[in-house]
Parts: structure tokens; sequence; C-alpha cells
């Protein structure tokens, strides 16, 4: 079946606790500009820093049935710098298909399809800093509780809790509120986030530890 490579994970563990591509540029976004996540993301998977595992896999050639599978690691070769452009459905789905040709050992015209990609959480933690302090100013903060012009409606509290659970996750204890809220407004861009909803999800100062978060290196 091409290079695919089973990997020990459940379905659970994967849609639980690995990142999407899209949701990796949200949870980077007060660090990084988006592509210049994209691109990071990128070369540290092909250099083998940390995975990204497809939720479906599919190898097909002419004329032969396809093979499927789930749970299948990306190989790093197939990572191709094509995906590097942000409107490549990579960034949205996850998917994206790889073909094979006497450059890269394939079978020519051999079709690699990888569906519902997503990334080791470990490795999205690796980088983010650990001790880096956001700030919001306080011309930023007035002119976005002022703005009456803005029409944007909010996003929903389902969506802001899973933002929440997202971001809590990746940041621990190393994160401030004006931080937390230019991550919000990166994961929400079409919608008016203001600092009092991040505020009533987020702690104003960093709890204990939790349990499970990662451990600061800085």
């Amino acid at each position: 079946m091409g290079e695919a490579d089973h990997t020990p994970l459940t379905l659970e563990e994967f849609e639980r606790e690995w990142i999407s591509a899209h949701d990796a540029l949200d949870v980077l976004a007060p660090v990084l500009r988006r592509d210049i996540a994209a691109e990071r993301l990128i070369s540290r998977v092909k250099a083998g820093l940390f995975q990204a595992v497809a939720k479906h896999y599919m190898y097909a050639e002419f004329g032969k049935e396809p093979e499927r599978a789930t749970l299948i690691a990306v190989h790093p070769t197939f990572l191709a710098p094509d995906l590097l452009g942000m409107d490549q459905p990579f960034w949205t789905l996850g998917d994206f298909t790889f073909y094979g040709s006497a450059v890269n050992g394939l079978n020519i015209g051999a079709e690699l399809r990888f569906f519902g990609v997503r990334f080791d959480p470990e490795g999205i933690r690796d980088m983010l800093p650990t001790n880096r302090v956001f700030r919001v100013s306080p011309m930023e903060a007035a002119a976005e509780a002022d703005d009456p012009a803005d029409t944007r409606r909010p996003p929903s509290n389902t969506a802001l809790i899973k933002w929440r659970d997202l971001f809590m996750e990746a940041y621990g204890t190393t994160y401030n509120l004006g931080m937390a809220w230019s991550s919000a407004k990166g994961m929400f861009p079409n919608h008016k986030v203001t600092r009092k909803s991040v505020e009533e999800l987020i702690p104003a100062r960093p709890p204990g530890r939790p349990k499970n978060s990662p451990q600061s290196t800085g």
C-alpha cells in the first residue's frame, strides 16, 4: 500500500487529542503568521520531529481496485511544497493527494490520497514559547470595546468552549489574557470576539499546572 505505515493510535485518541491542520494554525496564531506557521509545521514533520497522521487513506493505481486504510502515518516524503499554499484544502480539511512518478520511486500514475490529516499535539506544543509575554495595548482594548460599527456576530458558546479547550490543552499555564484573546480572534476571523467573552472562559491568572499539561522548559 505505497509507503503507508499504520499507527498504534485509536480513533478516539486521534479525534480527542491530535490537532487538525486548521486548528494548528489557530493555536500558533499568537506567535506565528499563518503562512509561516504552515511552513514550519511541514518542515518539522519532514525533518522527523513529529508525526502527521491521516484519518483515512487510499492508494489507487489505474486498472486496480483502490486500497484503503485508516489512521495512517504520513511519510515525510509525501508532504510536497505545494501544500504550503494557504488556499490548499489541506489547511481547511486536512486532505491532499500525492502522485507517484519515476522521481519518487512510486509507480507512475499511482495516487496516494490522505484525508483528515492531524498533527501530534506534542509537536505543536514544542513550537510554543514557554515564557513569552503577550500584551494588548490599552488603545487596542478600547478600540475593540467601543467599536459600534463592528456588526459581526459573535461565535457560538459551543464554538468558544471548543476553542478554550484546545487553547488550554496547547498552552497549559504559559499564557495570559492578551495572548488568549489574540488566539480566539485568529480562530474566528469572521466573527466579533470580545475580550470579555474570552475573560469569561479563561482564568485571568493561569491556575496550578493541570494534569497532563506540558512541562515548562524555560
